[in-house]
């Protein structure tokens, strides 16, 4: 188990495998979601502003979604 700055633990291992607790931090993946959702929802009101966060939502977005993994029920689906 390993702990964060602020004393709590934020990696534990769980039956599955690791559990990650992000608290106030975040992924790339969550940052993805984040700003292609608020592009599309932005679509049909303000299509510049739309097409700037799905550019930004673009760009954190760096090759193929679990690469380095091959095995595994994540990884097959």
């Amino acid at each position: 188990m390993l702990s964060g700055c602020g004393g709590g633990e934020w990696i534990s291992t769980e039956p599955t495998g690791y559990l990650l607790r992000l608290g106030g931090a975040t992924t790339d993946a969550r940052l993805f979601h984040r700003l292609s959702a608020e592009g599309r929802a932005a679509a049909d009101t303000d299509p510049a502003h739309a097409t700037e966060l799905l550019r930004r939502a673009l760009a954190v977005w760096r090759g193929p979604a679990l690469q380095d993994c091959r095995y595994g029920p994540l990884c097959a689906a």
